[in-house]
């Protein structure tokens, strides 16, 4: 995957309807305050998925540092240094799938199979995400796609630093290290492990964010307190724009769709239809 591919991918824009799946506190707490919580990228249900970017780039590094020059390797390892704590990246993400009915996402967003996935349609979002300077990305599980795409990163950084270097080395080596810092954390949140490709994964994915933002707030994790962000899914004075909502696989599929059609009605969601899950329910 070459500099055009990946650029070609970010500007990908889904044309199918993205689920996000949600609890049922969290579709109650959405269709109140019109919002997604977007998690802090160090708080996800897998706490190794953001370091799997950073292993790919270390890799990267060390290999490139066994015949690099000397003007290279100072580039090279002042990378690797800006790099050995990343708790100060304040950035978050939103997820959505392709699937609107699949048993990984219920059995991890839905105790017993009891919540919902929420089908929303990019053009419902387009003008929300840019206002709010996010990007929608598709998740890359390639492992050689992703080798490929941190190398050709890595590569022009060093290019550009290398021709554009001047007489203060260190100053050189700071513009052109957070030139590489943006491009890289733009790419990393979207780098996933091949495992979890059926779930074909859409990431809403914010700049970085100081935690003093009046957007962000903090919730219940399953281990400590999770940041995150209040990403807006509709304008103050506009109706959420849902097109389906699918019932979980849980044991009363058909009495629940009764309130959620209430709830849909109520919160004035237009041309939204109502779903079951076709995945038997278990007693996971």
């Amino acid at each position: 995957m070459n500099f055009t591919t990946i650029i070609d991918h970010f500007n990908q824009k889904p044309t199918q309807l993205l689920y996000h799946y949600a609890t049922q506190q969290g579709l109650l707490g959405i269709m109140k305050s019109k919002c997604l919580w977007a998690s802090s990228i160090h708080f996800l249900n897998d706490s190794l998925e953001f370091k799997h970017a950073f292993e790919l780039l270390r890799d990267e590094i060390n290999t490139r540092l066994s015949d690099a020059e000397e003007l290279e390797k100072a580039f090279l390892n002042s990378v690797l240094s800006s790099f050995t704590s990343t708790s100060y990246l304040n950035i978050f993400v939103c997820s959505f799938s392709e699937e609107g009915d699949l048993l990984s996402q219920w059995r991890a967003y839905s105790a017993n199979g009891t919540g919902y996935s929420l089908g929303i349609h990019y053009n419902d979002l387009s003008s929300l995400i840019q206002g709010q300077n996010f990007k929608l990305v598709k998740c890359i599980y390639d492992i050689n796609d992703q080798k490929v795409i941190i190398r050709n990163l890595l590569r022009n950084a060093v290019l550009n630093y290398v021709e554009n270097r001047k007489t203060n080395i260190s100053a050189t080596i700071n513009i052109h290290l957070a030139y590489f810092l943006e491009d890289f954390l733009r790419i990393a949140p979207i780098l996933k492990h091949d495992s979890y490709y059926e779930e074909q994964e859409w990431r809403l994915i914010s700049p970085q964010i100081s935690l003093d933002n009046s957007e962000v707030d903090f919730r219940e994790g399953k281990s400590t307190i999770v940041p995150y962000f209040k990403f807006r899914l509709a304008k103050e004075t506009e109706n959420l724009k849902l097109r389906k909502l699918i019932v979980g696989p849980n044991p009363q599929k058909w009495d629940a769709t009764i309130p959620v059609a209430y709830l849909i009605t109520k919160n004035k969601i237009e041309n939204c239809s109502v779903g079951l899950s076709r995945i038997p329910y278990r007693g996971w």
